[in-house]
């Protein structure tokens, strides 16, 4: 026969991230994508700051081009004006014109030429024709009386404009003046003074010496297109300057390739823009003010990712270290190994999950060694019952239940295994028989509120009970029906039981316990009997809702010729043998008690008489210790088994889930790792 392989060996495995690289590449990408977000807004913020500087720098410029400009023309003015109030001047001009002699008008156009530093200057009379123009010495007798600049001049004032003239290598513009010509004295206007300066390679050369800017001059023709008359800049695309001038926005700004311009208009007396003077910043440069910032910036992101990656891999490696561990363990424990230790440096999480690894193997190791236990032998015990009160196999009890066999004998009654025909389920059907309980109808009352209190705790291991009734002189009860032995028949077989088994028997008793506590029932009467195990380790509590029954009772049993105790008394808290009333305390107790016969194979008074029990009460004994029988027995152990003896009750664990904790804390594979505060008097 070919071997069946093991299912989850034949599930197919999908490739996977490990949690470590899962972690370090969510916590990569975070951080990088965090750092990239900071250091482009930072970027984005320098460039921001850069143009806005840049913004300042380029009106700065516009500003000291044209004040420049401005203090070029107020200059010229000025000595202009002078210059014509000289009588020696005035003089020879108004001989010339007198005379119309040309001669005399270019010899003193020159003069005002050179005394001007001018480029070229005009003479024109009281009617605006033209007596002599350095610039062109064969010209005369031409009517400029049009221009508004001559038409300011003739009417008196003082007149600026940019001056466009044509040229042998291309049109040229000129800054130019008009003053008008009168006598020194004062009286009419006999004539005006043009002087221009050239607007040229020299004057862009100067500008950019003053403003630290490319300085660009472009000539504007009748089409409205500028094209490039002298620059500073470096060789370069001039087409592409070109339109970028004729496509200046309102304000006068231009942008061309990596640089950035204000326009500064030429506009003539009459209002028209023959050409422009344009200052450039380059944007590298402005961006190279901010490029420290952008450096550090990136320096930080750099280094900030960096120590993030490095972070992230030593975080994920320890989140992933205990992890493996954690999986070669179970690995371990399937194959049976449950000697394992975890590391003790993990994160709060992971070592939450490893204690409760570590519980969980201990309850495997207990579980385990209980069902080893199980699994020896088992000399089954006789029971015997008389005749009289024994029910026979096939029997219909009740005119309902199916008596199939007998499972055992108690000093209350016997235990059938039993077929309820009316619902076709196997259930445990204990008789009671107590002349007591019939003839007292208040404890009657109180054994059914028992029962019906008992009902209410639903826990896997607590026995279900199921129905209360009597036929003749029987009561009877009908519970779930366990396939399993008492505790006390394992003890009798094995004597001292594993220690492993021990703590699975005593959590599971303990979480029963805890579960009928919360429903307010108190089971009274905790003992090996009532303690059932079935062949997979699993622990049932039975009898809840019958110890009243049994206390009530207590005073009528018969005790040894020398004293001891027999039957449940042995398990009895002292305040419960005492008859005072009695809480979960009295479980807890009981518990202990159970626990200490299981460790030691004896129960932990039977060498004592009621009397000494007693004793040990009012004298505040110390609680036992089952080490005294079992030097091997691991201190924790022992504590809490001493914790829940303690004679008084208000030196024992305060409850069942106290006690479960403390329990559940004890390592079958060591020590314990906890011990509950009241240990520190239960155990003096």
């Amino acid at each position: 026969m070919t071997p069946v392989a093991d299912a989850t060996d034949a599930r197919p495995r999908r490739k996977a991230r490990s949690v470590a690289s899962q972690i370090f590449i969510a916590g990569a990408l975070v951080v990088a994508g965090a750092l990239g977000l900071v250091f482009m807004l930072t970027a984005t913020r320098a460039r921001t700051v850069a143009d806005r500087s840049l913004g300042l720098e380029l009106n700065t410029t516009r500003i000291a081009i044209e004040a420049a400009l401005e203090q070029r023309l107020t200059s010229l003015q000025r000595l202009a004006a002078g210059l014509t109030a000289v009588p020696t001047y005035y003089s020879r001009f108004e001989a010339a014109l007198t005379a119309r002699d040309l001669p005399s008008f270019l010899d003193q156009a020159e003069e005002y030429r050179d005394q001007l530093d001018a480029a070229w200057v005009m003479l024109l009379d009281q009617r605006g024709t033209l007596a002599a123009w350095s610039l062109h010495p064969e010209r005369s007798g031409e009517d400029f009386s049009g221009g508004r600049l001559v038409v300011r001049a003739l009417g008196g004032e003082v007149a600026s404009g940019a001056w466009l003239e044509p040229g042998e290598g291309g049109d040229q513009v000129f800054q130019t003046i008009a003053v008008p010509m009168r006598p020194p004295g004062g009286g009419a206007i006999a004539g005006a003074l043009i002087a221009a300066l050239a607007v040229d390679t020299r004057t862009a050369a100067t500008l950019r010496r003053q403003t630290g800017s490319e300085i660009v001059l472009a000539l504007i023709d009748s089409a409205r297109v500028a094209h490039v008359a002298a620059s500073t800049m470096p060789a370069g695309d001039t087409a592409a300057l070109e339109r970028a001038f004729t496509s200046r926005t309102a304000d006068g700004h231009v942008e061309v390739s990596d640089f950035i311009g204000a326009a500064s208009p030429l506009v003539t007396a009459g209002g028209d823009t023959v050409g422009l003077l344009v200052g450039l910043r380059s944007r590298a440069q402005a961006l190279a003010m901010v490029d420290p910032l952008r450096s550090s910036t990136f320096v930080a992101f750099a280094a900030g990712l960096l120590l993030a990656l490095g972070a992230g891999l030593l975080i994920s490696r320890r989140i992933a270290a205990p992890l493996r561990a954690l999986v070669r363990a179970t690995r371990g424990a399937r194959q049976g190994d449950y000697a394992v230790t975890l590391p003790g440096n993990a994160p709060r999480e992971i070592g939450e999950l490893a204690d409760a690894f570590h519980a969980l193997l201990d309850d495997l190791k207990a579980k385990e060694e209980l069902v080893a236990v199980m699994q020896h032998d088992r000399k089954g015990r006789v029971t015997t019952t008389s005749p009289a009160s024994r029910l026979a196999n096939g029997e219909i009890f009740a005119n309902r239940y199916q008596i199939v066999d007998l499972i055992g004998v108690g000093g209350m009654g016997a235990v059938y295994r039993a077929l309820d025909k009316e619902l076709g389920e196997t259930v445990a059907l204990k008789t009671l028989r107590t002349e007591e309980l019939r003839q007292d109808e208040t404890s009657l009352d109180r054994f059914r509120e028992e029962i019906r209190l008992a009902r209410r705790i639903t826990h896997r291991n607590v026995v279900r009970t199921h129905d209360l009734g009597i036929v003749g002189d029987l009561y009877y009860l009908t519970m779930e029906l366990v396939e399993g032995r008492p505790l006390d028949d394992l003890i009798a077989q094995e004597g001292q039981l594993p220690i492993g088994a021990v703590q699975s028997i005593g959590v599971q008793m303990l979480r029963a316990l805890e579960a009928a506590h919360e429903v307010g029932v108190v089971h009274r009467d905790i003992k090996p009997p009532n303690l059932l195990l079935d062949a997979s380790g699993l622990l049932k509590v039975t009898d809840f809702g019958i110890a009243r029954l049994v206390n009530e009772t207590l005073g009528k049993r018969k005790f040894t010729s020398t004293g001891m105790i027999i039957g449940s008394p042995a398990y009895m808290a002292p305040e419960q043998l005492a008859g005072d009333p009695v809480d979960a305390r009295a479980d807890v107790y009981a518990a202990g008690a159970v626990l200490y016969e299981c460790l030691t194979g004896k129960g932990p008074h039977d060498d004592l008489t009621l009397q000494q029990i007693f004793a040990r009460s009012v004298n505040d004994a110390p609680a036992l210790d089952p080490t005294a029988l079992r030097p091997d027995l691991p201190a924790a152990m022992a504590a809490v088994v001493r914790g829940a003896l303690a004679p008084r009750p208000d030196r024992r664990f305060a409850s069942a889930s106290e006690m479960l904790a403390a329990l559940e804390a004890v390592s079958v594979r060591g020590t314990g790792t906890m011990r509950p505060p009241s240990l520190a008097t239960s155990a003096n």
